[in-house]
């Protein structure tokens, strides 16, 4: 719990708050251009369509890693006696 207090006043929540005194400009602007870069523009985010939802649900990643929550989510609830027919 004292973990969870402190760190919310140490943690700072984003590169270019005012709280954060630890970066220089340099830092600073690097940073952002990084979280710019990851979060690509604002058009991307906003075209859903059939292609985009087709794509995705023919990645072989989204299904790997689904069966791999599955197997361990499944004996978690087997376990708990709330499925037994797994």
């Amino acid at each position: 719990m004292l973990a969870a207090i402190a760190a919310y006043f140490i943690v700072v929540d984003f590169p270019g708050s005012k709280s954060n005194k630890f970066l220089t400009e340099e830092e600073r602007a690097f940073v952002q251009a990084r979280l710019i870069q990851d979060r690509g523009t604002e058009d991307e985010h906003a075209k859903i369509n059939a292609a985009v939802i087709l794509r995705t649900l023919m990645d072989w990643k989204i299904w790997s890693f689904s069966m791999m929550y599955f197997a361990g989510a499944r004996y978690v609830y087997k376990g708990l006696g709330r499925c037994t027919d797994l």
